[in-house]
């Protein structure tokens, strides 16, 4: 938990810096800006149920009424390795499939501009501490300025998190207060955040690792947290596709997966959930076997969204070529299990390039090395042997 926190955490600082120099006035009830309309996208066939799913990727970013937003935008002089066609946006894109990224504030136009050529889906980290970091006090313009940017790029979006206990800011954890007052703080934040996307069909994490150690939002309220967060999303916006995301529920034997198949059991009969996010921050050196990935999947009884994938080579032995190929595997083995589950439609890599990874940039986490060497992009922004695995499999006719 503690490694998800920092993860975020950083995440958070680097969204931070797309953000004005000046914080917006506090706003109570912050307005929405009209986010662009929607344009013809391809729904999702991976549907095991008759929950909905959604969709939406390249270019400049148009200015937020919202402040002064100041969210960086590609130029034509801007030098990055594309790799030839067909993209993974292509090859997704002709499967009705969804491969995604969150935004990055590390040399924002270079990877911004992989990331649109490459990818059809955005995430977007939307912590409290980064959008509200003072009660009341809503700092939504970087949230609506990566939108619009996404929108705009025809990108489906991915909106993480509304609610967790992971990242609340002091005023939350040290405010005494009763259990009305947090379940009302727990609405005011949802509808706040959700109200720039009314009527777009937009993927939200409500909640995020529910029952960690220190869950301030169970102490004060209960267990029922999760559903009075899932019913205000649903009552708020029902077009809203919305999941609950949680970490190591990804093999029958992983540490969360009862937690999560039992927090989903009980939203699924309020009808208050359309998905299950898995993170899948797997170790190269132990990968799940596909088998189990599948089976898990599909326990669910909904659609499932990878959320967070990355493979960390920093127990893996060998040259780097050897390493390399050893994450390959990972990756493709991962994404048929995805493919071939028929539940699972939504492909999200946590981080673009390796130096700029959580798990290279953050001595304090547990899983940190200089060789982690997690995503599908080397150092110098070249796709990596992982990145044409990921292409085979968007490729092949399974």
């Amino acid at each position: 938990m503690k490694r998800t926190l920092l993860v975020f955490l950083l995440v958070n600082l680097m969204l931070s810096a797309c953000a004005p120099a000046s914080a917006p006035t506090p706003t109570p009830a912050p307005s929405a800006t009209p986010l662009p309309t929607d344009t013809a996208r391809p729904t999702s066939t991976a549907t095991p149920t008759s929950t909905p799913t959604n969709t939406a990727t390249p270019t400049s970013m148009p200015t937020s009424k919202h402040a002064n937003i100041s969210v960086p935008t590609a130029t034509p002089s801007t030098i990055v390795f594309i790799p030839q066609p067909p993209t993974l946006r292509n090859l997704a894109d002709a499967r009705n499939f969804y491969i995604g990224t969150f935004y990055m504030a590390y040399e924002f136009d270079r990877i911004t501009t992989i990331q649109e050529k490459e990818f059809n889906l955005a995430g977007i980290y939307v912590g409290m501490s980064l959008t509200q970091p003072k009660q009341g006090d809503f700092r939504l313009d970087t949230m609506i300025g990566l939108a619009h940017r996404a929108f705009n790029a025809k990108r489906e979006v991915l909106i993480h998190p509304l609610i967790w206990a992971g990242d609340v800011p002091d005023w939350v954890k040290k405010g005494h207060f009763s259990r009305d007052e947090m379940i009302q703080i727990i609405r005011t934040h949802i509808r706040a955040l959700m109200k720039p996307f009314l009527g777009k069909r937009v993927i939200f994490v409500v909640v995020n690792e529910a029952y960690i150690e220190g869950d301030i939002f169970r102490q004060v309220i209960g267990d029922d947290y999760v559903d009075i967060a899932f019913q205000t999303a649903r009552e708020y916006d029902p077009s809203a596709i919305l999941i609950y995301n949680d970490y190591d529920n990804h093999t029958p034997a992983s540490a969360r997966t009862q937690i999560s198949q039992d927090i989903i059991k009980r939203l699924k009969a309020q009808n208050l959930v359309d998905g299950i996010g898995l993170q899948m921050h797997l170790d190269g050196a132990k990968p799940p076997s596909k088998d189990d990935i599948i089976s898990t999947m599909r326990s669910y009884g909904l659609p499932v969204y990878v959320t967070e994938f990355d493979v960390n080579l920093r127990n893996v032995k060998g040259d780097q070529e050897q390493r390399f190929a050893v994450q390959a595997e990972i990756y493709r083995n991962s994404l048929e299990a995805c493919i071939e589950s028929a539940v699972c439609n939504h492909f999200v890599i946590f981080q673009t390039v390796d130096k700029y990874s959580v798990w290279e940039t953050m001595p304090s986490l547990p899983f940190y090395s200089t060789n982690a060497d997690p995503t599908p992009f080397d150092d110098e922004m070249r796709p990596k042997p992982a990145y044409y695995a990921i292409r085979d499999v968007l490729s092949s006719n399974k």
